[in-house]
């Protein structure tokens, strides 16, 4: 089985990306970046520098950080097969142009040069989720910033969700967090001083129960305050956590940032999203609205994570609706990265034209957020972090 995302002839995609930048009050450019994501590219002749010795024999399912007029964002590599013989296909390709250098790239649509962007760099090659990063760096040299830490110790996830982009990387045997988090402080140690790290974000996959999950984050809070980081601040995401107990342990832990995960809206999405028998999904969107509000009496900031694509316009947009109504989070929004025909068969059909996306995109952002302090700001007014920056979503 082949799937291609996107069809349109350059012509025709050419006018379309310039109708719906017009309709929708976006650049041209941004609107190809929808469409870049949802479609992903195929990476031609990558830098091998780049490229994670996990996948230097058998190159698939990487994550490709692309930035382009100076905004970074993410998007899948689409070359491998698949055993069964299913694969992906996008017209997109990305090469590296003569002599510029390894990271400049010449990206085009079925073959003719795409002019949305001046120039398109790729700043990395994720074949796993990182189990450590710096996500903001500094605009004039592109140092990363060591103020703002992501950590990512568990490999594994105990839900595995179907569109998940680890999902490619659930076959592995995953690493014990406990290794994972001695080798994280030890390299962060070596790169920086543990003055300089005031927020550390906790991204790591979930265990079975808000039980397993709380120890968890004992033991790495615990770690990194014992290794010279005691006046760092924590954020936490996390399907498990409801009790208000549990939510006043992480408080008095230092946790200041708490994401509840939200994803779907509807209970047919959600079956879809997580599947008959996930755990996941036992909790209704009602039940995750009253989370958020228990979460904002306790945490300085709380926001929630949507999925594009699994649920029709309509439906999403009501949801959000009660979202803006009973509560001051804001909204994260992503469009899939989609490694495996499988995941695409997952959309809605809504969500099938690239206008969904714009239009999704544009309603949270100025309907929903408006007017709702960002996280960018939350960053910037408590840690002295400049808003987004270079920042890249994993």
């Amino acid at each position: 089985m082949t799937i291609r995302l996107v069809d349109e002839t350059y012509l025709d995609k050419q006018r379309l990306v310039e109708e719906l930048a017009k309709k929708h009050g976006y650049e041209p450019w941004r609107v190809r970046i929808f469409d870049m994501e949802r479609a992903s590219v195929r990476l031609v002749n990558p830098p091998v520098a780049l490229i994670p010795p996990s996948l230097k024999q058998k190159f698939e399912s990487a994550t490709l950080i692309f930035q382009g007029n100076g905004f970074t964002f993410t998007t899948s590599e689409t070359s491998s097969l698949r055993p069964d013989g299913s694969h992906m296909y996008t017209p997109y390709r990305a090469a590296r142009e003569l002599g510029s250098g390894d990271y400049l790239l010449q990206l085009t649509y079925d073959g003719e040069p795409v002019t949305e962007f001046d120039q398109l760099r790729l700043l990395d090659i994720m074949g796993r989720p990182s189990i450590y990063y710096f996500p903001f760096k500094d605009k004039p040299t592109g140092r990363p910033l060591p103020t703002y830490l992501v950590v990512n110790p568990y490999e594994n996830c105990s839900y595995r969700c179907r569109p998940c982009s680890r999902l490619p990387f659930f076959h592995c045997t995953p690493h014990d967090y406990k290794d994972n988090v001695a080798l994280i402080i030890r390299e962060v140690l070596e790169q920086v001083d543990p003055i300089e790290v005031k927020f550390i974000n906790i991204i790591t996959g979930s265990q079975l129960t808000a039980a397993l999950d709380m120890a968890m984050f004992r033991y790495i809070m615990d770690a990194f305050d014992a290794a010279g980081f005691s006046h760092c601040e924590y954020g936490v995401y996390t399907p498990n956590i409801e009790s208000e107990a549990d939510m006043r342990e992480l408080r008095a832990r230092r946790v200041v940032f708490f994401t509840a995960t939200l994803e779907t809206t509807t209970p047919e999405a959600r079956a879809r999203f997580y599947g008959p028998r996930n755990a996941k999904g036992r909790l209704t969107f009602e039940q995750i609205v009253a989370l958020i509000r228990r979460a904002e009496g306790i945490f300085p900031y709380v926001n929630t994570n949507i999925m594009l694509g699994y649920e029709s316009r309509d439906d999403l947009k009501r949801n959000l609706g009660v979202i803006v109504r009973d509560t001051k989070a804001t909204i994260n929004h992503f469009i899939p990265r989609i490694f495996l025909p499988s995941q695409y068969e997952l959309i809605h059909p809504d969500a099938r034209q690239l206008e969904y996306y714009i239009e999704m995109c544009a309603f949270i952002e100025r309907e929903v957020n408006q007017g709702r302090e960002s996280f960018g700001a939350f960053f910037n007014q408590r840690f002295g972090i400049p808003q987004f920056g270079l920042r890249f979503r994993s």
